[in-house]
């Protein structure tokens, strides 16, 4: 459930990290006013541009962190890993599967809880408080901006159509379409051929 209006800034991300985090449906609402307005969010933002705009800004809170540990916890607790395993998890699962983490040692449940609610929490509300942060970058891609597709040209008119529609003068189709000048002198010279060969055989024909 959402902070009421007026709710402490370290309250409203407390909200966001439980339950699914940033994963969790109808974000815009779950959000408290006072993040809404300091991330840059707006009604006119669609489900998917609010939930980039909230992953972009906690990812520049925890980029601040200086301890390394707080900033895998942040990341956990927020769900902002991007990590598939986590898809569906509640906030407790996500602590429970970083303490399960067979690469190298890391938090416990209660360690990672203990590190939310002292450090990483106060931490995010002080930094918003003191430097709010800037605006979605201009030219960043968003779901709202319209994606490359291939231009699609229209067909185009035959001769008779270009015509028919007045979009050219009968004397510009030789232009369009000039006659192609060595084609024609092959035709003329295999005509002239032709009836140089059927001269001969009737002459042929009547000396006989």
């Amino acid at each position: 459930m959402a902070r009421s209006v007026g709710a402490p800034i370290e309250a409203q991300l407390a909200d966001l990290s439980r339950h699914e985090g940033v994963m969790r449906e109808n974000l815009f609402h779950l959000l408290g006013s006072d993040l809404r307005q300091l991330w840059h969010i707006t009604p006119e933002d669609s489900p998917v541009l609010v939930r980039r705009k909230v992953i972009w800004q906690l990812g520049r809170l925890v980029d601040q962190l200086g301890d390394t540990e707080n900033k895998e916890i942040a990341r956990v607790c927020f769900n902002i890993t991007g990590d598939p395993e986590l898809h569906g998890m509640g906030v407790v699962g996500r602590k429970q599967w970083l303490a399960r983490r067979q690469a190298s040692p890391h938090p416990s449940e209660s360690t990672s809880s203990r590190a939310m609610s002292t450090e990483i929490l106060p931490t995010f509300a002080h930094s918003l408080r003191t430097a709010p942060p800037p605006a979605w970058p201009e030219g960043r891609p968003s779901d709202s901006q319209p994606r490359p597709t291939a231009e699609v040209l229209p067909a185009p008119m035959s001769n008779q159509e270009a015509l028919d529609h007045g979009t050219v003068a009968p004397t510009e189709l030789h232009q369009r379409n000039p006659a192609p000048s060595g084609l024609l002198a092959v035709l003329g010279i295999g005509l002239g051929l032709l009836i140089g060969v059927i001269l001969l055989a009737i002459v042929d024909a009547l000396l006989r």
